[in-house]
């Protein structure tokens, strides 16, 4: 589980619930699949190899920090 700190990006977690999990994932994916856009506040958490945009990749981290086949991700908040 993350922690919040005031003023930085907790990448990774889209609802703000202080955990990085599959409802993130989630959001991530119906994101890219063009259903419930994200805000710029919350796409700013998931341009997780920070270029500049949303894409596959950044939801292929997520992924793997989700499922435990990493345990960091890229960037930090």
């Amino acid at each position: 589980m993350m922690h919040l700190i005031p003023n930085t990006i907790n990448y990774g977690d889209l609802n703000r619930d202080r955990s990085i999990d599959s409802i993130d994932l989630a959001m991530l994916r119906m994101h890219l699949l063009g259903f419930n856009m994200l805000t710029d506040d919350k796409a700013a958490v998931v341009d997780l190899n920070l270029d500049g945009s949303i894409n596959a990749i950044d939801f292929a981290i997520l992924r793997k920090y989700v499922l435990g086949m990493t345990k960091e991700l890229p960037v930090k908040g």
